[in-house]
């Protein structure tokens, strides 16, 4: 609910957050990053939230109960600037939603957008 991604994961999954979150919703929390990057739009892509540049897809958030996974996942497509040499991530699972994890996410969406 801090992070704006998991708040459009809220937004247009309804319930899924908590499933997610591993824990009741906390109403009212001040984020540490309080909205995207202005250059992304909120976008549903094919049923999950995900955020867009120039109306293609940067980010998404898959929702566990979605696929009845242990663990949601947050993905970057090509378009994502989360280069690290010849070989990184494009992918994250996530367990549980702490400020850590918030901050991570923030940052990574920055980088994502960056450039």
């Amino acid at each position: 609910m801090k992070c704006f991604l998991f708040s459009l994961a809220l937004l247009f999954t309804a319930g899924t957050a908590t499933a997610f979150a591993q824990k009741p919703a906390e109403p009212q929390v001040t984020p540490y990053y309080p909205a995207p990057p202005p250059e992304l739009a909120p976008k549903t892509w094919y049923g999950m939230p995900a955020y867009t540049k120039n109306d293609k897809v940067v980010c998404h958030f898959q929702p566990a109960a979605k696929f009845k996974t242990r663990y949601a996942t947050l993905g970057f497509s090509d378009l994502a600037r989360l280069d690290d040499g010849n070989m990184w991530p494009n992918a994250f699972a996530l367990m549980k939603l702490t400020p850590a994890e918030e901050r991570r996410i923030a940052a990574l969406v920055k980088q994502a957008v960056a450039g």
